[in-house]
């Protein structure tokens, strides 16, 4: 196999490794940084199509709509939904307010 992925660990560029070799190494993660030749920049492994399979487990089973329990399955789009407790406005959204606010009250005094 190729020796060609280079990856971007405690601020140094290490490499170049093949697929296999970046199987082997323990302490990569999926936002490691990599790069080869023709890539324009660094990118995280997970964003990186040919090592997609790299964290797959080799005893991982396939996943296909046949394995995935009832709960899981969306027949339509209907059942599908988006749970957005948690997603707070932009900041820029609150400067915005904020400064509307207070251009207010600057000119309400005046």
């Amino acid at each position: 196999m190729e020796k060609c992925w280079y990856i971007w660990f405690d601020s140094k560029k290490l490499g170049p490794y093949s697929y296999e070799d970046l199987k082997k190494l323990d302490f990569i993660t999926p936002d490691t940084l990599v790069w080869k030749e023709g890539m324009v920049d660094w990118l995280p492994i997970r964003e990186v199509a040919e090592l997609k399979d790299l964290f797959k487990d080799d005893n991982e089973e396939n996943l296909d709509e046949e394995n995935l329990s009832d709960s899981f399955k969306a027949s339509t789009s209907d059942e599908v939904a988006i749970q957005m407790d948690h997603v707070d406005p932009p900041f820029f959204l609150w400067f915005l307010i904020a400064l509307l606010i207070l251009l207010f009250l600057i000119f309400r005094l005046t």
